[in-house]
């Protein structure tokens, strides 16, 4: 399947399931106790076409969610308790995880909307090759998977230093079977050179390892990674960070939520 059919697909999934879900929330979405004041035929009836569409959401809602993530849409929210129960913010919460699930009496139901909707018109301009968006290609998206399943059980203890994660991400580009250079291109700018740890030609894409401890922050962190997209930028379109935290980025979301809203570049955080 080449990219303009992936496109195609990925778009009638989302219409698919965005009509589903909107079918769903319009006549389902009703809370149990007001079926005790209808006919008893009525509600098995009712209960029986509730199950059936609520099957029709969930078979498609892992797909939805993946094409969601892969058009660079979060698939999260923060959530805050009601201020009679302190108002604080409690988690980060998976919307599609939880579309059937109501949080404070709030249901996700119009979030999953909001984003798959984005997410459609993400891919229409794909499809129509307005050039205003990009997608990383779908091999990048297969490296981050990798990556986020493998990285944190290559280490007993946690790394002292960013060359040991950077062995470790070398080793699951083996696995894959992508081509990689280590260290080897560099983006000239002004009278420095940036080199990313790893440059993969055929996806133009550019990898970066960063290590959080206590001697090294989020913070610190950040400033490397603003430093480096404006001149990584120059030669690859597509840029992952990968950041393996030992204990000290208290909201991994936001670091990646904001990254790729400001800057259009993915960052996955590893906790140790």
């Amino acid at each position: 399947m080449d990219q303009i059919d992936r496109v195609e697909a990925r778009l009638e999934l989302l219409e698919d399931f965005l009509k589903e879900v909107q079918k769903w929330a319009g006549k389902f979405a009703i809370d149990e106790d007001d079926l005790l004041y209808v006919d008893p035929a009525v509600q098995q009836k009712l209960a029986r076409e509730m199950a059936e569409s609520r099957s029709r959401v969930n078979r498609m809602l892992i797909a939805a969610k993946q094409a969601v993530m892969e058009a660079g849409i979060s698939t999260s929210v923060e959530v805050g308790a009601p201020a009679i129960l302190g108002g604080r913010v409690d988690r980060h919460v998976d919307i599609f995880g939880m579309i059937f699930t109501p949080m404070y009496g709030m249901s996700f139901v119009p979030h999953v909307l909001c984003m798959v909707e984005q997410a459609i018109g993400v891919y229409q301009n794909l499809k129509d090759g307005t050039g205003l968006v990009r997608v990383g290609k779908r091999e990048s998206l297969d490296i981050l998977g990798a990556i986020e399943r493998a990285l944190r059980p290559a280490f007993k203890q946690p790394p002292t230093n960013e060359k040991a994660v950077q062995d470790i991400i070398e080793t699951i580009l083996q696995s894959v079977g992508v081509s990689y250079h280590r260290e080897k291109e560099r983006a000239p700018v002004g009278p420095t050179a940036f080199i990313p740890d790893f440059t993969l030609p055929d996806l133009n894409l550019a990898i970066e390892a960063k290590l959080t401890n206590v001697k090294h922050s989020a913070a610190d962190v950040q400033r490397e990674i603003a430093e480096d997209i404006t001149a990584f930028r120059t030669k690859w379109p597509h840029i992952l960070f990968v950041v393996y935290d030992c204990g000290v980025i208290s909201d991994p979301e936001q670091l990646r939520r904001e990254n790729q809203k400001l800057f259009g570049v993915r960052v996955l955080v590893v906790k140790h």
